[in-house]
């Protein structure tokens, strides 16, 4: 196989939603929900809120309702995903490589912003195992783009940040990996000043796992992204702790 990238790598932390699984469609129903909510343009919600957390995106868009009030609308939106993830489908590749990942005992976990189980509904319909490690939005309390999500999904699979392989789709998810010290893939089309000297990847049709020396290696075929989605790069004034 004539190859673009060679990836070498103790231990494989997948983001979930838009890296293993597509649920755009449900997502951008919950954005506009949201932005039903809060009157003001899809756009705005979007462009913030993808990668992050729901209960982040409430908070910044109804900042004038009760906390009380916040939760309520957070809880609603969340059940409305769960009842939707009918509508998640596998990117594609991504369930026969996480079978690969597991069965040669490489040590992978999903770090997703999602609640634990949106997560396990939205895998579980597209058909993508789920590794024995998920770190979901209960489980930590400074989210993306901080480092802490998969610092503490390293931490639970006893391997070094450095030695860690994370894919991520989306601003605030790369930004988080990066911030960790683990070596960052961008599955998808996102590009950002942060991306410029990240390995991109469209899907993981073709790609190759081998072990060598007690290290795990990929190989991934050419591939051009059919287009390049901007979203922006999240400075100090979008940075509300994901």
């Amino acid at each position: 196989m004539m190859s673009a990238h060679h990836l070498s790598f103790t231990a494989v932390l997948f983001d979930m939603d838009g890296t293993l699984v597509d649920s755009l469609s449900a997502a951008e129903a919950t954005w506009a929900r949201l932005a039903a909510y809060a009157d003001v343009p899809p756009r705005d919600v979007i462009d913030y809120s993808h990668g992050r957390q729901i209960v982040d995106s409430v908070a910044r868009f109804l900042s004038d309702l009760s906390p009380a009030e916040q939760l309520t609308i957070t809880r609603r939106l969340i059940e409305q995903e769960i009842e939707e993830a009918s509508s998640a489908v596998e990117v594609p590749g991504a369930g026969s490589l996480m079978t690969a990942l597991l069965e040669h005992k490489v040590p992978v976990a999903v770090v997703t912003s999602a609640t634990r189980d949106l997560a396990i509904a939205r895998m579980t319909q597209a058909g993508v195992p789920m590794p024995g490690v998920l770190v979901s939005a209960e489980d930590v309390s400074h989210r993306k783009p901080a480092p802490d999500p998969y610092l503490h999904a390293a931490s639970l699979l006893g391997i070094a940040p450095d030695d860690c392989l994370v894919f991520e789709d989306a601003e605030a998810g790369i930004r988080s990996g990066l911030a960790s010290g683990a070596q960052v893939v961008v599955r998808g089309i996102h590009q950002s000043s942060t991306t410029a000297d990240l390995v991109r990847i469209v899907d993981y049709e073709g790609a190759e796992l081998a072990i060598a020396d007690g290290r795990a290696q990929l190989a991934f075929p050419a591939s051009t992204p059919p287009g390049v989605y901007s979203q922006p790069n999240l400075g100090k004034d979008h940075n509300h702790d994901f």
